[in-house]
């Protein structure tokens, strides 16, 4: 009987707990929400108390012949409320607003208009005609500045004198010379010296030359390659070695048109400015500037 009685509760609490497993779904496994609390302000602190209800069951031992069937509770935790956590946020505060201030207003008075009064027009006022005489000024002839003279510590051969100095005194000196076709030549003793000189003195350059003379005495030059015309004459002794040996020069000047000069005269040098002084047969002067572009003839 007691067995019975014990078959019967354990089906009884088999068949409870299976209802309940089929009421519940399985979105209510965990605890459930049942009522939602609102937290008064951090001022007014109300303490809540959770008691979940709790259910519970004594389980009755039995022993079955051949299947142990243990009882299932199922416990369901309703909190009474559940308490939300909220900050109080204390209400802003008005910011002050300055009570604007009273503005000075500046007050222009206007200044009075002076009002222009009408100038009188000028009358045109004639000026007087002027008449201008120019008188002529007094000619005269403006004196000549005299030039400084300037001394020499040697003497030229001629006159009038250049402005510079002679670089020696004269000296007499044996001479030579020949009138060629396009020039002259010139011998100058003390100097072993030849001035050769093409006409006119700017057709060819230089205008001038100078070589030495290196004719030997007692040398017979030999004329038989030269025939000149009837008038004209074949160059001899340093002559004729210088017009023999450079043939531009011999195309130059050309035959000589005349036999060769002797005489005594003058050579000097401008120790400034290089030109020579070169005295002719018959008294000229010949000038031989250092540059070799042209040549001239004084006196």
């Amino acid at each position: 009987m007691v067995q019975l009685l014990r078959l019967l509760l354990a089906s009884w609490l088999l068949v409870f707990g299976l209802v309940a497993c089929g009421a519940t779904t399985a979105e209510n496994d965990g605890p459930e929400l049942v009522e939602r609390s609102t937290l008064i302000p951090p001022s007014q602190t109300q303490t809540v108390t959770v008691a979940p209800a709790m259910a519970s069951a004594t389980d009755i031992p039995f022993r079955a012949p051949t299947t142990m069937v243990a009882g299932v509770n199922r416990l369901t935790v309703s909190p009474s409320s559940t308490p939300l956590f909220t900050t109080n946020t204390p209400p802003p505060t008005r910011t002050p607003t300055p009570s604007p201030t009273n503005t000075a207003t500046l007050t222009t008075t206007p200044t009075s208009t002076l009002t222009p009064t009408q100038t009188p027009t000028p009358s045109e006022t004639s000026l007087p005609t002027m008449t201008y005489t120019i008188a002529p000024l007094p000619t005269q002839n403006p004196a000549a500045t005299p030039l400084p003279a300037f001394v020499c510590s040697t003497t030229w051969f001629f006159t009038p004198v250049p402005t510079g100095c002679p670089s020696a005194s004269p000296q007499l000196s044996n001479m030579a010379y020949q009138r060629f076709e396009g020039g002259f030549m010139i011998w100058i003793g003390n100097q072993q010296r030849i001035i050769i000189a093409f006409e006119p003195p700017t057709a060819v350059f230089p205008a001038w030359q100078m070589q030495p003379d290196t004719f030997v005495e007692g040398t017979v030059l030999d004329e038989s390659a030269y025939n000149p015309p009837n008038d004209r004459f074949i160059p001899v002794r340093g002559f004729g070695l210088v017009w023999r040996n450079d043939t531009i020069l011999q195309d130059q000047l050309g035959w000589a048109r005349q036999p060769e000069r002797g005489y005594q005269g003058y050579a000097q040098l401008d120790i400034l400015s290089g030109t020579r002084y070169i005295q002719g047969p018959d008294g000229e002067v010949y000038v031989l500037p250092a540059d070799q572009t042209t040549w001239w003839q004084i006196n």
